[in-house]
This record gives C-alpha cells, sequence and structure tokens, in this order.
C-alpha cells in the first residue's frame, strides 16, 4: 500500500497534535472524569477523529503522559542552560523545573501517574531525552564533586516521580520536601550525610 501523500500526512499530524493539545487542557480542568467526547469538543474534531489516532481513552491518556514528557525534557534542557556553568545550579534547577511542571500538571499527573512512572523509568522514546539530560547532570556533578558519585539515573528519577505525588495533593507545599531532599544530596556529596 502506497504510503499517505506528504499533505495528509501533515494533516493527520496536525490534528493528533490539536487533540493532545485540547486534551491537555480538559484533563487539567476535568480531572478523571474528562470523557473522550470533551476533548473531540475542545479540539472541535469528531470523536472518531480521536479514536483513529488513539484506540480508546486509556491510550489518549498514556499518549498525553509521553507528550508532557517530552514537554518536560525541553523545558528541563532550558532551565539546565539558563542556570548557567554551575554544576549544582544545573542538578537543582532541574528538579526545580520538573516541580514547578507537576504543579501545572497535577490532575494531569494524578489521573496517570503509573504511566508516568512507567514512561519514566522504563526504555521508551520519550523518556530517553529526559534521561540523557539527567545523565549529562549527574556526570558534571559528580566530576565537581557536588554529587555523590553513587547517585544514579534511577534515583533521580524516582525521586522526580516521587515529588510529582506529592505536588499532585492539593494545598500541599512540596517546595519545602524538594528542599530537604536537595539538601541531603548536596551533603552527600561533601560526606557529611551517609546515603543508603
Amino acid at each position: 500500500m502506497p504510503d499517505a501523500p506528504p499533505r495528509r500526512r501533515k494533516d493527520a499530524q496536525r490534528n493528533r497534535e490539536r487533540v493532545l493539545t485540547a486534551a491537555g487542557e480538559v484533563f487539567a480542568e476535568l480531572g478523571a472524569t474528562a470523557q473522550v467526547e470533551d476533548v473531540a469538543r475542545a479540539a472541535g474534531v469528531g470523536v472518531g477523529t480521536i479514536y483513529r489516532h488513539f484506540g480508546s481513552r486509556d491510550e489518549l491518556v498514556a499518549a498525553l503522559v509521553a507528550h508532557r514528557i517530552t514537554g518536560w525534557a525541553a523545558e528541563a534542557r532550558a532551565a539546565r542552560t539558563a542556570a548557567g556553568p554551575d554544576p549544582w545550579q544545573r542538578f537543582s534547577g532541574l528538579l526545580w523545573s520538573y516541580a514547578d511542571s507537576c504543579v501545572t500538571d497535577h490532575q494531569l499527573l494524578d489521573l496517570g501517574c503509573a504511566a508516568v512512572l512507567d514512561l519514566l523509568s522504563g526504555d521508551h522514546e520519550h523518556s530517553g531525552e529526559l534521561v540523557a539530560l539527567i545523565q549529562e547532570t549527574l556526570d558534571e556533578g559528580t566530576t565537581a564533586g557536588v554529587l555523590p558519585a553513587t547517585l544514579t539515573v534511577e534515583e533521580v528519577l524516582a525521586l522526580m516521580t516521587a515529588i510529582g505525588g506529592v505536588a499532585a495533593v492539593p494545598d500541599l507545599d512540596w517546595r519545602p520536601v524538594l528542599r530537604y531532599a536537595l539538601d541531603g544530596i548536596r551533603h552527600a556529596a561533601d560526606g557529611s550525610v551517609r546515603l543508603g
């Protein structure tokens, strides 16, 4: 079967992006009560269009989570660049950027927390850029002596997932939790605190 003409492929990609953008807004507003029909209405497309791109509501949620992880990776890289050359500021800035994103997306995270954990910890194309960014940041920090050499990407991802869970709790200030975690990591690097 021949490939679809370029214009049709571009239109389909545009529709997919429109659905994901609308889904993000709808799930942020309605949380777990959001339905495919609500997303279709917000996106200005038919329900059939959504099911052509995503076989079910669960697949739509999973795709939306993957889309946000890709966005978080871009935001984290920008935060890392904005932090300048200081390795500690680059590491802490990455975690603060992620936590800030979680506050915005707390209802989505609550709805799809299992999907977030799976995508962050598994070998998925959507988490690849974020994993690479964390590894770069860890390498810089351990070389500079501001991060413990034993700290792994998996542990940072677990911390990010935990902070995301805290940020999803209504009316709970997550900032002190992240500060305590960062303080512990910083002290572990200089030997004043032992991890494990």
